[in-house]
């Protein structure tokens, strides 16, 4: 007999980076090209928020079409927010329009964009983008158009990891959620990554015969002169639950019927 079984399991996960949390921070980072003076990719993810370039903190391509710069965040998160910075000291509008990509290839215009183009006001130093329910391995910042220079003084990425990216409900659907993922089993399945079939012949469902256990399932083997899925119908008792000609209407008063097959039977005194 089959049964059938939603499993749910809720596993907590400790999580590395919680909602918040700068994920970027110290991450490899590159770009399409770099200004020699004081413009290495990985200044803008450092740590440090300083705004004036010669302070040696920020990141800067050389003038050039559609420039980008991207962070490799080492695995799959999903991205809440990213925070930019850029330069105060001068050239603060450089960075106006930008696009920023999310996704798991490192060629930034091959991710999907977070809405954008994306506009800045120059006399602030630092802008935040929503890119709620995105997900990716990196996030990159381009400028779209001729004769650009991309300059970031520190870019933080806010999110967590996407906790079900090394699929760990073996027999299952995962959903992440923050520091956590759920497991959906699937029939005959449990444990706490649904890699444990369920033993369905715990409940000894075979009254009068050995069961042998399946997957969301079970069969009986029934010892002699007994029937049924759960080996629990005698076909020689009275006719009660006998499923053919005999049964309880079948014999007057004082008589009990005894089924000789699936077509014939005959009443007994009581």
């Amino acid at each position: 007999m089959w049964k059938f079984l939603l499993l749910i399991v809720t596993v907590i996960v400790w999580p590395g980076s919680a909602q918040g949390h700068n994920v970027a921070q110290d991450k490899p980072a590159f770009q399409t090209s770099t200004n020699p003076t004081l413009g290495a990719a990985g200044n803008a993810v450092d740590g440090n928020t300083n705004t004036d370039y010669f302070a040696g903190s920020c990141a800067s391509t050389l003038e050039d079409s559609y420039p980008a710069w991207w962070v490799d965040l080492g695995e799959t998160h999903f991205i809440d927010r990213v925070n930019i910075f850029y330069r105060q000291d001068c050239c603060g509008g450089q960075l106006d329009p930008f696009e920023i990509h999310i996704g798991d290839s490192p060629r930034v215009t091959e991710n999907f964009k977070c809405r954008g183009p994306h506009h800045i006001d120059p006399h602030q130093p630092s802008t935040t983008v929503m890119c709620y329910g995105m997900k990716g391995r990196y996030v990159g910042i381009r400028l779209p158009g001729p004769f650009r220079t991309l300059t970031l003084c520190e870019v933080q990425v806010e999110g967590e990891i996407d906790d079900c990216v090394s699929s760990p409900c073996v027999h299952g659907t995962c959903y992440d959620a923050i520091g956590t993922y759920t497991c959906f089993c699937e029939s005959g399945w449990g444990g706490t990554n649904c890699d444990t079939n369920i033993d369905d012949c715990a409940s000894s469902p075979c009254v009068h015969g050995i069961c042998t256990d399946g997957v969301g399932s079970y069969t009986c083997s029934c010892e002699t002169g007994w029937t049924g899925q759960d080996c629990d119908q005698d076909p020689h008792h009275h006719g009660r639950g006998f499923p053919y000609k005999c049964n309880s209407a079948s014999c007057p008063d004082g008589m009990y019927c005894i089924s000789k097959g699936v077509a014939s039977f005959s009443c007994m005194p009581e």
